[in-house]
């Protein structure tokens, strides 16, 4: 008899078990806000060569936002980025493919920006390392 009801006990523990768990999520914490975690700290120490470090792989950004999200991308610990083509390139319709059909050998696309866009985003990387 002690037999049969021990595993109907167990069934009932691991259903009580399993039901109950996600309930301590609801319980109040000390504090609401999340705690933030850094990848890198504000002086970035950040490696020399990219093949040591992370990669951002920018694609379909354009420079300026590139550029303006610097300060972020540092302190995410990426040490390098990555850009989508920068040749000239068909009429801007949005298709992504359009950056890989090049129509000229040009620095600066309507889709990403200008050569001086180009050039003040890689000036700027150079701060970060």
């Amino acid at each position: 008899m002690k037999k049969k009801k021990l595993p109907k006990l167990l069934a009932i523990a691991l259903f009580l078990c399993v039901a109950i768990a996600p309930l301590w999520q609801l319980l109040p914490t000390s504090s609401n806000e999340p705690t933030p975690v850094y990848a890198a700290n504000n002086n970035y120490n950040l490696p020399e060569k990219a093949e040591e470090g992370l990669m951002l792989h920018c694609y379909l950004w354009r420079f300026t936002d590139i550029k303006n999200s610097l300060p972020s991308i540092a302190e995410a610990g990426y040490n390098s980025i990555q850009v989508s083509p920068v040749q000239g390139t068909k009429a801007n319709t949005g298709e992504w493919w359009l950056m890989y059909q090049p129509t000229n050998l040009a620095i600066g696309n309507s889709q990403l920006g200008t050569e001086a866009e180009f050039k003040a985003l890689c000036a700027e990387a150079k701060k970060y390392g």
